[in-house]
């Protein structure tokens, strides 16, 4: 008995040491295939962080809500949260860096230190009025993107919407440009994403000076 427990003992530490490095090789190709695509890649130093929208484009985005509970990704100092309150909608704003939404929380603001896309994966789904994507939206690639978007289409209620307030690539300085290659797409391209996750999109104007269009993606 011995004999036979000690044997499958061995063979059961010996496959637990395959699969062991089977999961750090396959945890080393994940890490690369990330980078390679721009997961990993962090440009707010090198690129400068992505300014707030304006109180003209903040008030526009405010226009377009839909009745119920507004979320703000990210948010900011809070302009589109300071805009949506004035309009006597529930909203809360959600950034990564609590030194940025500092001036809001001191005016008053909810504003809220947390991961965007994180937080958006606790939102149960179908429960809220509007989502707006802002900010970080401008840094990330194709993949995360068709992603986000297909979250954001599933944590809006129907007769809800998606709001996307993005400055176009196209619009970038020479330095930005270079330093967020390949990442951010443009209204139009917002607008045909949004469509093959179910929503139904549409460009409205905004009065800039950044950004000067607005895509609103209903949900049915």
């Amino acid at each position: 008995i011995y004999w036979y427990l000690r044997y499958v003992t061995d063979q059961v530490n010996a496959l637990t040491n395959v699969l062991t490095r089977l999961l750090r090789r396959m945890d080393e190709r994940l890490g690369a295939v990330e980078h390679a695509v721009g997961l990993t890649t962090d440009d707010s130093e090198l690129a400068g962080p992505i300014p707030d929208p304006s109180e003209g484009t903040a008030a526009a985005i405010a226009e377009q809500f839909g009745a119920g509970q507004v979320i703000v990704l990210t948010s900011g100092a809070g302009s589109v949260v300071a805009a949506a309150s004035s309009k006597g909608a529930s909203a809360y704003g959600i950034d990564r860096d609590p030194i940025t939404i500092l001036p809001g929380v001191e005016a008053g603001l909810d504003l809220r230190a947390a991961d965007p896309l994180t937080h958006l994966d606790s939102v149960e789904t179908n429960t809220l009025g509007t989502l707006v994507l802002a900010g970080v939206t401008e840094t990330l690639p194709l993949p995360s993107i068709v992603a986000l978007c297909s979250e954001a289409v599933r944590c809006v209620r129907p007769g809800g919407n998606v709001i996307v307030a993005v400055a176009n690539p196209a619009d970038r300085g020479p330095v930005e440009a270079e330093l967020r290659a390949g990442r951010g797409l443009s209204p139009a391209a917002w607008v045909r994403v949004l469509e093959r996750v179910g929503a139904v999109a549409r460009i409205v104007p905004a009065p800039g000076p950044r950004i000067t269009e607005l895509v609103v993606a209903d949900v049915s």
